[in-house]
Formats: structure tokens, C-alpha cells, sequence
């Protein structure tokens, strides 16, 4: 009898550690992505430290801050000399190479880089 509980202890303990490593890390928007949107070309880039560059057909715009809450993108970006915050609602394919952010203005889909 005390064989089977050993037996079931080790099977529950492989089924935890299986769900464990099934849900892994989310998928990080840090990283180079490419999109296009009505024909013109955006690259956006962010870094670890939360800051990045906005690239619109060939103008850039830094980025000062990003900050992700659930499924909220907050950008911080320097325009004109003065700072001008854009909150998208965004999202990542399960593995972490599509991009998706929206706000009123419609949507744009980033492959990353």
C-alpha cells in the first residue's frame, strides 16, 4: 500500500512540474519589429531599459519610456522638444514574433526583426 502512494505522490509531482513548464514566460515586446501601415513603413524598437526608437518612413522619434500593463502598451516618446504619450492596446502571438497594437486610430500588425 505504501508503494502505491509513493507512486501517486511521484505521479502528481511530474504532473505539477509539467504544468509549470507548460505555461513558461510570456513573450517579451523587447526587441526590433517591422510593420506597415496604408503603405508607410514602422519600425519600432524597444530596449531593456524601457526606452526605444519610432521610425515612420524614415522619421524618428525617440522613445523615452514604454511601460506594459496587461494588455495596455504606454509609449513616451520625445516629439518637437516636448514628451507626447500614446496608450495602445497591444498583444503577441504565443511565440513572441507578431505584434499586434490598436488604439481610435485603427491597428497595425509587427513581424519582429
Amino acid at each position: 500500500m505504501k508503494l502505491f502512494k509513493r507512486i501517486g505522490a511521484v505521479i502528481a509531482l511530474m504532473a505539477l512540474m509539467c504544468t509549470f513548464m507548460a505555461c513558461g514566460k510570456k513573450p517579451s515586446i523587447v526587441g526590433s519589429w517591422t510593420g506597415n501601415d496604408d503603405g508607410y513603413e514602422i519600425s519600432m524598437e524597444f530596449n531593456e531599459d524601457g526606452t526605444g526608437k519610432y521610425t515612420l518612413s524614415g522619421i524618428s522619434l525617440t522613445i523615452t519610456s514604454y511601460e506594459t500593463n496587461g494588455d495596455q502598451l504606454t509609449i513616451n516618446q520625445s516629439v518637437l522638444g516636448g514628451t507626447q504619450t500614446v496608450v495602445y492596446t497591444y498583444s503577441l502571438d504565443k511565440k513572441g514574433n507578431t505584434l499586434t497594437i490598436s488604439n481610435e486610430s485603427g491597428s497595425v500588425e509587427f513581424t519582429r526583426k
